[in-house]
């Protein structure tokens, strides 16, 4: 299956295909057109706005699979901001002049980019809402379907047989089908979940829903010295003195991305960041005091970036666990290290040892470390001791 945009290209694709380019002839084609649109208050500079929209045309059985079906056509922004027109995407079929197509669309909101959005697990994240539609091709004929990206779906997860439409309610993806015709059936769509994807008139005062918070509206990220960003979902902690609650696992909700400032002697001994899909950040960079901040600390999430400051092992007795670790050692001018006893595992590990003023042996790593990479030379760029750009045996 090939797919092209009409006016503003989003692209082509076969299904379960790399990306390519086509065109296709109007005469007696085959083809499915997707006209895909949002209200136009997500084409403004609101609270909430749309950044790029994403589509992976498929099968059934992998369209909730992004690993498995991974977004190939990509579109920025707003095509029309008057109107809320995204794009027009055709897709021609590959096989069978009857064949069912399966389409997902991902549209990111804010700061968001709709790769970011395709969660590999089907989960709902801020700031992203999630579409489906199964269709299938009327040989010689054009089949129309439009699909709205809806205010009230952004973060609303739907089990993977449903769909969310507008009201953000969760309704049979089988029961927003198009006729052979192309019209959308929207009788079949009440008869089936009681709410209904047809674009409905809206008057002038419509205003879109309040925002909910989303993963910051939750418990993970209350407290003294947390801070909740809604906009990029992070969750900010701050642990200024040793036993203020952040001597243990600080980061329950992984819909979160955390960044722990540790500013005081021994605030994050024995801090872990667990159970986490997104980027945590460790910053034991405060010199002041001048005892270490990061002693003990556990980093896991999708990537992991840890900054140790000029104090000797201020980031010893390390692991770090995501799929990405990415690590900075200050020089210690007493020659001993700020980093050492350091254990890396995941895809890929980093770790730069700076060098001080009196050479190799004022860097900033010690001398133990072990590195563990899954991925092909993920451990290429583990520097291990004194600063030499060596990876680990």
């Amino acid at each position: 299956m090939r797919t092209v945009r009409l006016g503003v290209l989003i692209g082509v694709a076969g299904v379960g295909t790399a990306f390519a380019m086509s065109a296709v002839s109007c005469a007696s084609a085959t083809t499915i057109t997707l006209d895909i649109r949002t209200r136009p208050e997500l084409c403004s500079d609101g609270p909430l706005r749309l950044s790029e929209t994403g589509i992976a045309v498929t099968v059934e059985l992998k369209v909730d699979k992004p690993v498995r079906s991974p977004l190939t056509s990509y579109q920025k922004a707003c095509a029309n901001s008057t109107t809320g027109s995204i794009g027009t995407l055709v897709i021609t079929p590959s096989g069978a002049k009857n064949e069912q197509v399966a389409v997902r669309i991902v549209a990111a909101l804010n700061e968001n980019s709709a790769s970011n959005c395709d969660d590999s697990e089907g989960k709902a994240l801020l700031n992203c809402i999630v579409s489906k539609r199964l269709t299938r091709f009327v040989e010689g004929k054009n089949v129309d379907v439009t699909i709205m990206i809806e205010p009230e779906c952004n973060g609303v997860e739907c089990p993977a047989e449903l769909v969310c439409v507008k009201g953000g309610k969760c309704a049979p993806v089988e029961a927003i089908p198009s006729t052979p015709e192309g019209e959308v059936d929207a009788a079949a769509i009440q008869d089936a979940s009681g709410v209904s994807d047809v674009e409905p008139e809206k008057p002038d005062t419509y205003v879109p829903p309040p925002f909910d918070g989303g993963p910051c509206s939750g418990t993970a990220c209350t407290g003294k010295g947390r801070n909740c960003n809604r906009d990029t979902s992070t969750c900010t902690i701050t642990c200024a003195t040793e036993g203020a609650g952040c001597n243990t696992n600080v980061c329950p909700d992984d819909r979160l991305a955390y960044e722990i400032v540790c500013r005081g002697n021994r605030a994050c001994e024995n801090t872990r960041c667990e159970a986490t899909k997104r980027k945590v950040t460790f910053d034991c960079s405060d010199p002041g005091g001048g005892e270490p901040r990061c002693k003990g600390i556990q980093c896991d999430g999708s990537t992991c970036e840890v900054t140790c400051a000029d104090i000797t092992n201020t980031c010893s007795n390390v692991l770090l666990a995501a799929e990405t670790s990415k690590m900075t050692c200050s020089a210690v001018a007493d020659n001993k290290p700020a980093c050492d006893a350091v254990t890396c595992i995941g895809k890929t590990c980093e770790r730069k040892c700076n060098v001080g003023a009196d050479g190799p042996t004022d860097a900033g790593c010690g001398t133990t470390a072990s590195c563990d990479a899954s991925a092909p030379n993920g451990c290429n760029k583990f520097q291990i001791n004194l600063g030499y750009d060596a990876a680990v045996p």
